[in-house]
């Protein structure tokens, strides 16, 4: 029986979670045994009691070692020696047919072991698939591009004075360059074995000018779950304003926050999910009703359902999962307009962007949105 591999930082929960899932869901639709491994959590109960394994990779004082030298060093994906090697004496002994990756970054791998295991299960004949969620795997350091975009990633110099060093996986350190050419020894001759699934025609198109422009590249853009559906016509909904991230960082928009807050008319709730709770105590006494992560889909769908209108303050997105998930519950959208956050959206009468940092606009584009939306708030 063919065995398929899906290797990811985390095993469950968020946008990667339901990517791991849906890979395994169709695995085991196609008669195939099923192993996980991650980093962080396991696979859900559904998958369990479907067969599917898991390795746990490393420890929590591993992630931890881990996270140290990447802030501190930059140096992302230098560390977890022993449990990537552990590891992969896991994988070897599975003989996997086909291995899929999420993400080889979430400081819980080593790069230099990773690529030479895979380099040697292609070899025999495995066919490797790589979803790339960002652009860390061609990038000398971020995970997101500037909204300014950038172009070192493509040019023969590589990385340098990377302009998101403090945007994840943040570092005091500046080695970019150093990353960017121990990434491209590494990677580059391994392009010719991958497919790459790119979750935006924009990710695709940097990654064609990248040192991976060897490698099938293909677009598969997430997928909306099931949960994410309309209410039944003619319930009203609450009507809050709602903005939804995970991790709520500078580059996701946390900053912005208040300010849009501040711009909202007075009355109208605004409503911010996926908060820590030290964020939360920053921005609960500037009147905004705060909520943490919500890793269960069902949960996640009852705030876009009774949401008048989602807003995105997001600078740096490769495809922008939130915002068809509103979309799909019938909750109209404004967004900065960031990476891929307005592909296949033009058009819409539901969706509106505007320029990054433009809170005013931003809070004009949502209120006008939610008079149209059937709320009973206003």
């Amino acid at each position: 029986m063919p065995h398929v591999l899906i290797v990811s930082t985390v095993a469950s929960g968020g946008s990667t979670g339901a990517a791991v899932a849906a890979d395994a869901i169709e695995a085991l639709d196609r008669g195939c045994e099923v192993t996980v491994a991650s980093g962080r959590g396991r696979p859900g109960a559904a998958l369990r009691e479907r067969g599917v394994r898991h390795i746990p990779i490393g420890s929590r004082a591993d992630a931890a070692l881990h996270f140290l030298l990447s802030r501190v060093f930059d140096a992302e994906g230098r560390g977890s020696v022993t449990a990537t090697r552990t590891f992969i004496r896991k994988a070897k002994a599975l003989r996997p047919s086909v291995i899929i990756l999420h993400n080889l970054h979430g400081r819980y791998l080593n790069l230099r072991l990773v690529s030479r295991w895979l380099a040697a299960e292609a070899a025999r004949g495995v066919e490797i698939v790589w979803t790339l969620h960002d652009v860390w795997a061609i990038s000398g350091h971020c995970a997101f591009f500037p909204p300014s975009g950038c172009t070192r990633f493509a040019s023969p110099e590589g990385c340098r004075r990377c302009p998101m060093k403090r945007a994840y996986p943040a570092s005091f350190l500046d080695r970019s360059h150093a990353n960017f050419e121990r990434k491209r020894k590494l990677l580059e001759p391994l392009a010719s074995h991958l497919r790459l699934r790119a979750v935006s025609r924009l990710q695709a198109s940097w990654v064609e000018r990248s040192y991976l422009k060897a490698a099938r590249v293909e677009v598969c853009y997430p997928r909306v779950g099931r949960e994410f559906t309309p209410l039944p016509e003619g319930v009203p909904r609450a009507g809050f304003v709602l903005a939804a991230a995970w991790p709520w960082q500078k580059y996701k928009g946390l900053d912005d926050l208040a300010a849009i807050r501040r711009a909202l008319p007075a009355g109208v709730d605004f409503v911010v999910v996926g908060l820590t709770p030290r964020q939360a105590r920053r921005l609960r006494p500037l009147g905004i009703v705060c909520a943490g992560r919500q890793t269960v889909a069902a949960d996640m769908a009852w705030y876009f359902r009774q949401a008048g209108v989602f807003v995105n303050p997001t600078y740096a997105e490769s495809y922008g999962l939130a915002i068809r998930e509103a979309l799909a519950c019938g909750t109209p959208v404004a967004t900065y307009d960031a990476g891929a956050c307005t592909e296949g959206l033009d058009g819409r009468e539901d969706f509106r962007a505007v320029a990054c940092g433009d809170v005013d606009g931003l809070v004009r584009e949502a209120m006008a949105l939610r008079r149209r939306s059937p709320s009973d708030a206003e």
